[in-house]
């Protein structure tokens, strides 16, 4: 897990003790390195916390990444929390 998706973990524990599970998110990959979008892929997720789900979009769409060259591209990324 990134460090800024465990701090969001770490944050919702404390209202929350025991939450544990998979969050696979899509991220969608633009051809200038931002995110433009963040969705949860509740097919293959065990875990639907809209308080994680919204800080991790915060964190990782305050970053740039490699650039997607001819179009966008969505990507599944796993966070695992225990």
């Amino acid at each position: 897990v990134t460090p800024p998706a465990r701090m969001c973990y770490r944050r919702r524990l404390e209202s929350s003790p025991g939450l544990a599970g998979t969050m696979n998110l899509d991220l969608v990959i633009g051809t200038d390195g931002r995110i433009t979008a963040v969705y949860l892929n509740r097919d293959l997720s065990s875990l639907d916390d809209d308080e994680i789900l919204e800080c991790i979009r915060r964190a990782v769409q305050a970053r740039t990444y490699p650039p997607a060259y001819g179009g966008p591209v969505t990507i599944t990324y796993p966070f695992r929390f225990n």
